[in-house]
């Protein structure tokens, strides 16, 4: 359904990327990002009411192509990211 859908951007970014929430996909997600080697570079855990955008930072990293995996009990969705500046 359109309402299930989760969506990050901007995608390449600067490092502070969002991920925009569809109606039905409240809950706590894990994040996680692996660069190229498959070493885990990032981590967090966050709560969504649903039908919402959350913003976090991967600013701190290196130019790049990442690996973002969201996750919960219901969902799993894996992104490529670019970083980019």
């Amino acid at each position: 359904a359109a309402s299930d859908y989760v969506d990050l951007f901007p995608n390449p970014g600067d490092g502070r990327f969002s991920i925009r929430f569809g109606d039905w996909l409240e809950g706590n997600y894990d994040i996680e990002v692996n660069n190229l080697l498959g070493q885990e570079v990032y981590r967090s855990r966050l709560k969504t009411a649903g039908s919402e955008t959350i913003s976090f930072d991967l600013s701190f990293l290196k130019n790049g192509l990442y690996f973002l995996t969201l996750k919960n009990e219901n969902l799993k969705k894996d992104f490529k990211v670019i970083v980019s500046r």
